[in-house]
Protein backbone atom coordinates (compact mmCIF):
# COMPACT_ATOMS: atom_id res chain seq x y z
CA UNK A 1 0.00 0.00 0.00
CA UNK A 2 1.64 3.35 -0.77
CA UNK A 3 1.42 6.63 1.45
CA UNK A 4 -1.17 8.11 -0.76
CA UNK A 5 -3.18 5.30 -0.50
CA UNK A 6 -2.70 5.06 3.78
CA UNK A 7 -3.65 8.92 3.65
CA UNK A 8 -5.97 8.56 1.90
CA UNK A 9 -7.73 5.86 3.80
CA UNK A 10 -7.07 7.98 6.91
CA UNK A 11 -8.99 10.95 6.10
CA UNK A 12 -11.58 9.49 3.85
CA UNK A 13 -12.61 5.53 5.49
CA UNK A 14 -15.70 7.32 6.92
CA UNK A 15 -16.83 8.50 3.66
CA UNK A 16 -19.94 7.06 2.22
CA UNK A 17 -20.55 4.53 4.78
CA UNK A 18 -24.34 3.57 5.68
CA UNK A 19 -24.28 0.57 8.01
CA UNK A 20 -21.74 -0.57 10.68
CA UNK A 21 -18.30 -2.45 10.81
CA UNK A 22 -19.06 -6.52 10.36
CA UNK A 23 -17.76 -6.64 14.19
CA UNK A 24 -21.32 -4.73 15.30
CA UNK A 25 -24.23 -7.11 16.20
CA UNK A 26 -27.12 -5.26 18.36
CA UNK A 27 -28.72 -9.02 18.46
CA UNK A 28 -25.16 -10.82 19.86
CA UNK A 29 -25.44 -7.25 22.27
CA UNK A 30 -28.98 -7.80 23.49
CA UNK A 31 -28.45 -11.59 24.12
CA UNK A 32 -25.08 -11.25 26.07
CA UNK A 33 -24.90 -12.04 29.73
CA UNK A 34 -21.59 -9.76 30.30
CA UNK A 35 -23.99 -7.06 29.12
CA UNK A 36 -27.16 -8.25 31.53
CA UNK A 37 -24.46 -8.68 34.33
CA UNK A 38 -23.39 -4.98 33.35
CA UNK A 39 -27.36 -3.28 33.38
CA UNK A 40 -27.55 -5.25 36.63
CA UNK A 41 -24.77 -3.85 38.18
CA UNK A 42 -25.05 -0.32 37.56
CA UNK A 43 -28.90 0.06 38.55
CA UNK A 44 -27.87 -1.33 42.09
CA UNK A 45 -24.31 0.82 42.21
CA UNK A 46 -26.23 4.34 40.88
CA UNK A 47 -30.21 3.74 40.92
CA UNK A 48 -30.39 4.18 37.03
CA UNK A 49 -31.27 1.22 34.66
CA UNK A 50 -29.61 1.35 31.61
CA UNK A 51 -31.88 -0.21 28.83
CA UNK A 52 -30.72 -1.72 25.27
CA UNK A 53 -31.89 0.32 22.59
CA UNK A 54 -31.31 -0.19 19.07
CA UNK A 55 -31.91 2.85 17.25
CA UNK A 56 -28.96 4.25 19.76
CA UNK A 57 -26.78 1.82 19.89
CA UNK A 58 -27.04 1.95 15.27
CA UNK A 59 -26.06 5.82 15.65
CA UNK A 60 -23.28 4.67 17.95
CA UNK A 61 -21.82 2.00 15.74
CA UNK A 62 -21.23 5.01 12.65
CA UNK A 63 -18.62 6.26 14.93
CA UNK A 64 -16.52 3.08 14.44
CA UNK A 65 -15.44 4.61 11.24
CA UNK A 66 -14.20 7.85 12.96
CA UNK A 67 -11.78 9.25 14.77
CA UNK A 68 -9.81 12.52 15.31
CA UNK A 69 -10.16 13.70 11.55
CA UNK A 70 -8.84 17.15 12.53
CA UNK A 71 -5.75 15.57 13.41
CA UNK A 72 -5.33 12.93 10.89
CA UNK A 73 -5.62 15.63 8.20
CA UNK A 74 -2.72 17.64 10.16
CA UNK A 75 -0.78 14.59 10.50
CA UNK A 76 -0.85 13.90 6.42
CA UNK A 77 0.14 17.72 5.54
CA UNK A 78 2.62 17.51 8.17
CA UNK A 79 4.24 14.98 6.08
CA UNK A 80 3.33 15.71 2.35
CA UNK A 81 4.92 18.84 3.37
CA UNK A 82 8.48 17.46 5.22
CA UNK A 83 7.80 18.46 8.80
CA UNK A 84 8.28 15.77 11.66
CA UNK A 85 5.39 15.46 13.59
CA UNK A 86 7.12 15.18 16.92
CA UNK A 87 8.93 18.38 16.26
CA UNK A 88 5.94 20.24 15.43
CA UNK A 89 4.08 18.88 18.26
CA UNK A 90 7.03 20.02 20.67
CA UNK A 91 6.38 23.57 19.19
CA UNK A 92 2.96 23.67 19.51
CA UNK A 93 3.78 22.90 23.77
CA UNK A 94 5.79 25.50 23.92
CA UNK A 95 4.75 28.19 21.68
CA UNK A 96 1.58 26.74 19.65
CA UNK A 97 0.95 27.71 16.04
CA UNK A 98 4.05 31.03 16.18
CA UNK A 99 6.66 28.71 16.81
CA UNK A 100 5.78 26.39 13.67
CA UNK A 101 7.51 28.28 10.35
CA UNK A 102 4.85 28.30 7.48
CA UNK A 103 2.53 25.66 9.31
CA UNK A 104 -0.18 24.26 6.38
CA UNK A 105 -3.77 25.54 6.65
CA UNK A 106 -4.59 21.83 8.10
CA UNK A 107 -1.88 22.14 11.17
CA UNK A 108 -3.22 25.56 11.45
CA UNK A 109 -7.45 24.28 12.32
CA UNK A 110 -5.82 22.00 14.48
CA UNK A 111 -4.08 24.70 16.62
CA UNK A 112 -7.41 26.55 16.10
CA UNK A 113 -9.21 23.80 17.88
CA UNK A 114 -6.79 23.20 20.62
CA UNK A 115 -6.14 26.53 21.81
CA UNK A 116 -10.29 27.41 21.28
CA UNK A 117 -12.34 27.06 24.78
CA UNK A 118 -15.44 25.76 24.85
CA UNK A 119 -18.26 27.79 25.61
CA UNK A 120 -19.64 25.35 27.87
CA UNK A 121 -16.11 24.86 29.88
CA UNK A 122 -16.32 25.77 33.54
CA UNK A 123 -13.13 25.83 35.46
CA UNK A 124 -14.24 25.47 38.98
CA UNK A 125 -16.10 22.66 37.94
CA UNK A 126 -13.27 21.57 36.33
CA UNK A 127 -10.60 21.60 39.07
CA UNK A 128 -13.31 20.27 41.37
CA UNK A 129 -13.48 17.06 39.44
CA UNK A 130 -10.04 16.97 38.96
CA UNK A 131 -10.03 16.55 42.67
CA UNK A 132 -12.43 14.01 42.74
CA UNK A 133 -9.92 12.04 40.67
CA UNK A 134 -7.53 12.38 42.76
CA UNK A 135 -9.18 10.73 46.32
CA UNK A 136 -7.99 7.06 45.66
CA UNK A 137 -4.34 8.46 44.95
CA UNK A 138 -1.85 5.52 43.44
CA UNK A 139 -4.75 2.86 44.01
CA UNK A 140 -7.07 4.81 41.96
CA UNK A 141 -4.52 4.21 39.36
CA UNK A 142 -4.61 0.29 39.79
CA UNK A 143 -8.67 0.60 39.78
CA UNK A 144 -8.34 2.35 36.06
CA UNK A 145 -6.03 -0.17 34.95
CA UNK A 146 -8.19 -3.24 36.47
CA UNK A 147 -11.26 -1.38 34.72
CA UNK A 148 -9.90 -1.67 31.41
CA UNK A 149 -9.26 -5.81 31.93
CA UNK A 150 -12.32 -6.28 30.55
CA UNK A 151 -11.97 -3.71 27.44
CA UNK A 152 -9.28 -5.95 25.98
CA UNK A 153 -11.87 -8.74 25.01
CA UNK A 154 -12.77 -5.90 22.33
CA UNK A 155 -10.99 -6.96 18.99
CA UNK A 156 -10.87 -3.86 17.83
CA UNK A 157 -9.23 -2.59 21.36
CA UNK A 158 -6.84 -5.44 21.78
CA UNK A 159 -5.67 -5.43 18.30
CA UNK A 160 -4.69 -2.22 18.08
CA UNK A 161 -2.70 -2.48 21.85
CA UNK A 162 -1.19 -5.06 20.96
CA UNK A 163 0.05 -3.50 16.87
CA UNK A 164 2.04 -1.22 19.18
CA UNK A 165 3.87 -4.28 20.67
CA UNK A 166 4.36 -2.39 24.31
CA UNK A 167 1.25 -3.73 26.24
CA UNK A 168 1.77 -7.15 26.52
CA UNK A 169 4.43 -9.21 28.57
CA UNK A 170 7.81 -7.80 30.06
CA UNK A 171 6.97 -3.85 28.78
CA UNK A 172 3.30 -3.88 30.26
CA UNK A 173 4.35 -2.52 33.23
CA UNK A 174 6.32 0.38 31.87
CA UNK A 175 3.54 1.44 29.25
CA UNK A 176 1.05 0.93 31.75
CA UNK A 177 3.10 3.63 34.04
CA UNK A 178 3.13 5.83 31.24
CA UNK A 179 -0.95 5.80 31.27
CA UNK A 180 -0.54 6.27 35.03
CA UNK A 181 1.22 9.22 34.03
CA UNK A 182 -0.85 10.71 31.71
CA UNK A 183 -3.73 10.33 34.54
CA UNK A 184 -1.71 12.11 37.13
CA UNK A 185 -0.82 14.93 35.25
CA UNK A 186 -4.13 15.65 33.63
CA UNK A 187 -5.39 15.75 37.07
CA UNK A 188 -3.16 17.56 38.75
CA UNK A 189 -4.47 21.36 40.32
CA UNK A 190 -4.72 23.26 36.91
CA UNK A 191 -2.94 20.96 34.93
CA UNK A 192 -5.32 21.21 32.12
CA UNK A 193 -4.55 24.63 31.77
CA UNK A 194 -2.89 25.42 28.49
CA UNK A 195 0.97 25.11 28.41
CA UNK A 196 0.70 23.09 31.24
CA UNK A 197 1.71 19.42 31.96
CA UNK A 198 -1.73 18.04 31.87
CA UNK A 199 -2.57 19.90 28.59
CA UNK A 200 1.16 18.54 27.24
CA UNK A 201 0.56 14.87 27.97
CA UNK A 202 -2.74 15.06 26.41
CA UNK A 203 -1.73 16.52 23.11
CA UNK A 204 0.92 14.20 23.15
CA UNK A 205 -1.17 10.89 23.16
CA UNK A 206 -3.35 12.71 20.79
CA UNK A 207 -0.65 12.95 18.33
CA UNK A 208 0.37 9.52 19.66
CA UNK A 209 -3.39 7.96 18.41
CA UNK A 210 -2.89 9.19 15.27
CA UNK A 211 0.69 7.99 14.48
CA UNK A 212 -0.63 4.64 15.87
CA UNK A 213 -3.74 4.47 13.52
CA UNK A 214 -1.70 5.64 10.38
CA UNK A 215 0.75 2.22 11.45
CA UNK A 216 -1.74 0.27 11.76
CA UNK A 217 -3.72 0.92 8.79
CA UNK A 218 0.22 0.42 6.31
CA UNK A 219 0.51 -2.88 8.17
CA UNK A 220 -1.76 -4.09 6.08
CA UNK A 221 -3.08 -6.69 8.91
CA UNK A 222 -5.77 -4.72 10.10
CA UNK A 223 -9.27 -5.67 9.16
CA UNK A 224 -10.88 -2.49 8.23
CA UNK A 225 -14.68 -3.92 7.45
CA UNK A 226 -15.00 -5.65 10.00
CA UNK A 227 -13.24 -3.30 12.77
CA UNK A 228 -13.44 -0.06 11.23
CA UNK A 229 -11.32 3.18 11.87
CA UNK A 230 -8.26 2.03 14.31
CA UNK A 231 -8.79 4.19 17.87
CA UNK A 232 -12.04 5.27 16.78
CA UNK A 233 -14.62 7.58 18.60
CA UNK A 234 -16.21 5.07 20.14
CA UNK A 235 -12.91 3.90 21.73
CA UNK A 236 -12.12 7.55 22.49
CA UNK A 237 -15.32 7.74 24.56
CA UNK A 238 -14.77 4.84 26.55
CA UNK A 239 -11.92 5.61 28.35
CA UNK A 240 -13.07 9.05 29.57
CA UNK A 241 -16.79 7.31 31.23
CA UNK A 242 -14.87 4.56 32.98
CA UNK A 243 -12.54 7.10 34.30
CA UNK A 244 -15.53 9.86 34.90
CA UNK A 245 -18.29 7.37 36.01
CA UNK A 246 -17.68 4.20 36.74
CA UNK A 247 -14.46 4.95 38.45
CA UNK A 248 -16.51 7.11 41.05
CA UNK A 249 -19.09 4.97 41.11
CA UNK A 250 -17.31 1.64 41.56
CA UNK A 251 -15.26 3.16 44.59
CA UNK A 252 -18.39 2.85 46.66
CA UNK A 253 -18.16 -0.82 47.16
CA UNK A 254 -14.49 -0.45 47.89
CA UNK A 255 -15.84 2.14 50.91
CA UNK A 256 -15.50 5.34 49.43
CA UNK A 257 -17.82 8.03 49.28
CA UNK A 258 -18.71 10.35 46.34
CA UNK A 259 -21.43 12.17 45.77
CA UNK A 260 -23.40 12.29 42.56
CA UNK A 261 -22.54 16.45 42.22
CA UNK A 262 -19.08 15.42 42.24
CA UNK A 263 -19.31 12.54 39.64
CA UNK A 264 -21.21 15.20 37.54
CA UNK A 265 -18.02 17.31 38.44
CA UNK A 266 -15.92 14.44 37.17
CA UNK A 267 -17.41 14.36 34.09
CA UNK A 268 -17.22 18.12 33.29
CA UNK A 269 -13.46 17.60 33.47
CA UNK A 270 -13.27 14.20 30.94
CA UNK A 271 -15.25 15.88 28.75
CA UNK A 272 -12.25 18.87 28.48
CA UNK A 273 -9.98 15.56 28.02
CA UNK A 274 -11.95 13.92 25.68
CA UNK A 275 -12.36 17.32 23.55
CA UNK A 276 -8.90 18.40 23.70
CA UNK A 277 -7.56 14.73 22.15
CA UNK A 278 -9.48 15.17 19.53
CA UNK A 279 -13.02 12.83 20.65
CA UNK A 280 -16.60 13.61 19.34
CA UNK A 281 -17.83 16.39 21.47
CA UNK A 282 -21.65 15.56 20.46
CA UNK A 283 -21.23 12.13 21.44
CA UNK A 284 -19.86 13.08 25.00
CA UNK A 285 -23.08 12.54 27.47
CA UNK A 286 -24.19 15.59 29.28
CA UNK A 287 -25.53 13.99 32.14
CA UNK A 288 -25.19 10.92 34.49
CA UNK A 289 -27.56 9.29 33.39
CA UNK A 290 -26.78 9.96 30.00
CA UNK A 291 -23.23 8.87 30.82
CA UNK A 292 -24.35 5.35 31.81
CA UNK A 293 -26.59 4.93 29.27
CA UNK A 294 -23.73 5.69 27.05
CA UNK A 295 -21.50 3.52 28.98
CA UNK A 296 -23.43 0.47 28.65
CA UNK A 297 -24.84 1.27 24.88
CA UNK A 298 -20.86 1.42 24.12
CA UNK A 299 -20.13 -2.05 25.53
CA UNK A 300 -22.54 -3.23 22.54
CA UNK A 301 -20.30 -2.22 20.13
CA UNK A 302 -18.60 -5.46 19.35
CA UNK A 303 -19.27 -8.63 21.34
CA UNK A 304 -16.96 -10.31 23.84
CA UNK A 305 -14.21 -12.20 22.03
CA UNK A 306 -11.81 -15.03 23.18
CA UNK A 307 -9.11 -14.04 20.86
CA UNK A 308 -5.90 -14.79 22.31
CA UNK A 309 -4.51 -10.93 22.26
CA UNK A 310 -7.82 -10.19 24.31
CA UNK A 311 -6.44 -12.91 26.85
CA UNK A 312 -2.52 -11.92 26.95
CA UNK A 313 -3.43 -8.74 27.48
CA UNK A 314 -5.19 -8.93 30.44
CA UNK A 315 -2.23 -11.80 31.57
CA UNK A 316 0.05 -9.41 31.46
CA UNK A 317 -1.49 -6.67 33.39
CA UNK A 318 -2.13 -8.64 36.35
CA UNK A 319 1.04 -10.51 36.14
CA UNK A 320 3.32 -7.15 36.14
CA UNK A 321 2.54 -6.55 39.11
CA UNK A 322 3.68 -9.40 40.20
CA UNK A 323 7.03 -8.88 42.47
CA UNK A 324 10.43 -10.08 40.82
CA UNK A 325 13.55 -11.24 41.80
CA UNK A 326 15.30 -7.84 40.99
CA UNK A 327 13.47 -6.17 43.49
CA UNK A 328 14.38 -5.08 47.31
CA UNK A 329 12.55 -6.44 49.94
CA UNK A 330 11.01 -3.32 50.81
CA UNK A 331 9.52 -3.10 46.80
CA UNK A 332 8.81 -6.78 46.70
CA UNK A 333 6.55 -6.04 50.31
CA UNK A 334 4.89 -3.00 48.25
CA UNK A 335 4.70 -4.82 45.13
CA UNK A 336 2.89 -7.87 46.59
CA UNK A 337 -0.08 -5.17 48.47
CA UNK A 338 -0.47 -3.80 44.84
CA UNK A 339 -0.88 -7.37 43.24
CA UNK A 340 -3.48 -8.39 45.81
CA UNK A 341 -5.00 -5.07 45.82
CA UNK A 342 -5.63 -6.03 41.64
CA UNK A 343 -7.06 -9.17 42.79
CA UNK A 344 -9.39 -7.87 45.11
CA UNK A 345 -10.43 -4.98 42.59
CA UNK A 346 -10.52 -7.86 39.89
CA UNK A 347 -13.14 -9.60 42.09
CA UNK A 348 -15.64 -7.18 41.61
CA UNK A 349 -15.31 -5.40 38.55
CA UNK A 350 -14.05 -8.06 36.50
CA UNK A 351 -16.79 -10.93 35.07
CA UNK A 352 -15.90 -14.35 36.39
CA UNK A 353 -15.99 -15.16 32.83
CA UNK A 354 -13.33 -12.87 31.91
CA UNK A 355 -11.37 -13.83 35.02
CA UNK A 356 -11.64 -17.39 34.09
CA UNK A 357 -10.36 -16.68 30.48
CA UNK A 358 -7.26 -15.26 31.37
CA UNK A 359 -6.52 -17.67 34.73
CA UNK A 360 -6.69 -15.03 37.05
CA UNK A 361 -5.56 -16.34 40.39
CA UNK A 362 -8.23 -16.52 43.05
CA UNK A 363 -9.46 -13.32 43.88
CA UNK A 364 -12.00 -14.07 46.41
CA UNK A 365 -9.29 -14.12 49.36
CA UNK A 366 -7.57 -11.06 48.09
CA UNK A 367 -10.94 -9.22 48.62
CA UNK A 368 -11.45 -10.35 51.76
CA UNK A 369 -8.42 -9.00 52.98
CA UNK A 370 -8.71 -5.79 51.36
CA UNK A 371 -12.12 -5.57 52.47
CA UNK A 372 -10.98 -6.17 56.46
CA UNK A 373 -8.28 -3.84 55.98
CA UNK A 374 -9.26 -1.02 54.00
CA UNK A 375 -13.52 -0.51 53.91
CA UNK A 376 -14.02 1.15 56.89
CA UNK A 377 -10.88 3.39 57.08
CA UNK A 378 -12.09 4.28 53.41
CA UNK A 379 -15.47 4.94 55.09
CA UNK A 380 -14.13 6.48 58.07
CA UNK A 381 -12.00 8.84 55.60
CA UNK A 382 -15.11 9.92 53.03
CA UNK A 383 -17.19 10.96 56.14
CA UNK A 384 -14.75 13.26 57.07
CA UNK A 385 -13.53 14.66 53.68
CA UNK A 386 -17.65 15.18 53.03
CA UNK A 387 -18.14 16.86 56.32
CA UNK A 388 -15.35 19.03 56.57
CA UNK A 389 -13.52 21.54 54.19
CA UNK A 390 -10.30 21.73 55.73
CA UNK A 391 -9.55 18.10 56.09
CA UNK A 392 -11.18 17.63 52.28
CA UNK A 393 -7.81 19.81 51.49
CA UNK A 394 -5.18 18.12 53.98
CA UNK A 395 -6.58 14.76 51.91
CA UNK A 396 -6.13 15.97 48.54
CA UNK A 397 -2.77 17.55 49.56
CA UNK A 398 -1.48 14.43 51.17
CA UNK A 399 -2.96 11.87 48.33
CA UNK A 400 -1.42 13.86 45.70
CA UNK A 401 1.82 13.95 46.79
CA UNK A 402 1.73 10.75 47.71
CA UNK A 403 0.49 8.82 43.80
CA UNK A 404 3.20 11.71 41.91
CA UNK A 405 5.74 9.66 44.88
CA UNK A 406 4.15 6.51 43.31
CA UNK A 407 4.20 7.12 40.05
CA UNK A 408 8.13 8.73 39.68
CA UNK A 409 9.33 5.63 42.14
CA UNK A 410 8.40 3.35 39.80
CA UNK A 411 9.16 5.34 36.52
CA UNK A 412 12.88 5.34 37.66
CA UNK A 413 15.08 5.46 34.63
CA UNK A 414 11.96 4.93 32.20
CA UNK A 415 11.63 7.64 29.35
CA UNK A 416 8.75 9.50 29.40
CA UNK A 417 8.33 9.22 25.74
CA UNK A 418 4.72 9.16 24.20
CA UNK A 419 6.02 7.32 20.96
CA UNK A 420 4.73 4.27 18.86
Amino acid sequence: MTRDQIADMLINLPKGRTKAPDIYNYEAFKNNSDAKFLQKMLSKLTGYTPYFDKEQADNMSALLWEGDSLCNEALISMQKNGFNPHEVMGKFLKKGISGVDNPTIEMQKLWESISETPSWLDWDKLERGAKVFRIMGSEGFQLQGVLTIQSYRNDFISKTLMHTGKYSDATAFNRYLLTCNFWMEISEKEGMKAFNKGWKVALRVRLLHTLIRQSILSSGKWETERLGMPINYVGMLGAPLISSLLMPYFTKILGFKVTDEEIDDSMHLWRYIHWLMGGNDTAFPKSIEEGLQAVFISYGMAPVSDHEDGIRLGKSFIQSFKPSNSLTSTEKKKRKKEYETNLAHSFFFVPKSTRKIINMPNTFFPMLKYMSSNYLKNRKMSTKRLASKEFADNWDEKITKERRAWVERNLKEHKLDYRP
